[in-house]
Parts: structure tokens; C-alpha cells; sequence
């Protein structure tokens, strides 16, 4: 069975979320957002907190929500 090495995997994810905050103000403009899914424990509330963590040192504004807390607000307003 081919299997990926998980260590690659997260490098390229990694550098995925760092262009993503690179570029962070063309991102915003454009309305653009990213999407993580996955099964539990692969990183995804992990890489959140590192985008977020990012864009709070560039001293931009942050609200980092789960998926049910956001369908939550859009069903009930």
C-alpha cells in the first residue's frame, strides 16, 4: 500500500499557511477564505492556531470559531 510521509505532508500544508498570511491583505480583498478538514487529530485546529497566531503578530484582527459555532450564527441570524 502506498502511504505519504506525514512529515512532507505538514511541510507542504505549512507553506500553504504561510503564503496564505504572506499575502494576507490580497486574500481579505478578494474574500477568500481556507477551509481545513479532517479526521480528528491531524493538525487542523493546530495550523488554524498558527495562521492566527501569524496574522496577530502582522497585528491584524482575529476571531478563529469551530464549524458548528459558525453554522450556528448563520442559521440563527
Amino acid at each position: 500500500m502506498f502511504n505519504f510521509d506525514k512529515r512532507y505532508i505538514y511541510i507542504v500544508l505549512m507553506k500553504y499557511a504561510k503564503q496564505y498570511v504572506e499575502h494576507w491583505d490580497e486574500v481579505k480583498k478578494k474574500g477568500l477564505g481556507l477551509l481545513l478538514w479532517g479526521y480528528v487529530g491531524t493538525g487542523k485546529s493546530y495550523m488554524a492556531a498558527c495562521i492566527a497566531n501569524a496574522l496577530l503578530e502582522q497585528e491584524k484582527r482575529v476571531l478563529m470559531a469551530n464549524f458548528s459555532t459558525i453554522s450556528n450564527d448563520i442559521f440563527n441570524a
